[in-house]
C-alpha cells in the first residue's frame, strides 16, 4: 500500500483498524459505504456521540479521511492520522504529521470518530437501530 509512511507496512495499519470500533459522522457517507456493501441488509445504530464521549473521550480520535479505503487515489496515512479527539479540540488536525504532505486546515471536518478496543456498553448511546434493505440509505 503505497498510501502508508512512516514506515507503516499493510500488517501495522491493519492491526491498527481492528483495534477500533469506527463511527461515520456524516450520514452522506454512511451512505455511500452502506451502498458498498452491496446485497447485504444492514443495521445502522443512530448513537449519542455527545454522551459516548463524555465517556470515552480518552480512547477517542478523528481522522480526517476514510481511513478503510485505500483503493482509488488513497491519501497518505500513518498512525498521526488518528488524532487524539481532546488534542483535536484544541488544535485541530496540528497533531497529524504525515510526510510529504500539508497540514489540514482548522475548518476540515471529521470523517470518522473511533473508539480504541471495543465500546461495552454501547447499548447505553444507541439512540435508534435503522434495518436497511439492500441498497436502502440512512435519512
Amino acid at each position: 500500500m503505497r498510501c502508508l509512511r512512516s514506515g507503516l507496512t499493510p500488517e501495522d495499519w491493519f492491526e491498527l483498524l481492528n483495534s477500533k470500533v469506527f463511527f461515520w459522522l456524516d450520514p452522506k457517507r454512511l451512505n455511500r459505504q452502506r451502498l458498498a456493501c452491496g446485497a447485504s441488509p444492514q443495521v445502522a445504530l443512530v448513537v449519542n456521540a455527545s454522551s459516548l464521549l463524555m465517556k470515552y473521550s480518552g480512547l477517542a480520535t478523528v481522522t480526517p479521511i476514510n481511513t478503510g479505503n485505500a483503493l482509488r487515489s488513497p491519501a497518505p496515512r500513518n498512525l498521526t492520522t488518528f488524532v487524539p479527539y481532546r488534542r483535536w479540540l484544541v488544535d485541530g488536525w496540528a497533531y497529524e504529521d504525515i510526510p510529504g504532505t500539508r497540514p489540514r486546515p482548522r475548518s476540515h471536518r471529521p470523517i470518522e470518530l473511533t473508539i480504541s478496543e471495543a465500546v461495552p456498553d454501547i447499548l447505553d448511546y444507541v439512540m435508534a437501530a435503522v434495518p436497511l434493505s439492500p441498497g436502502e440509505t440512512l435519512d
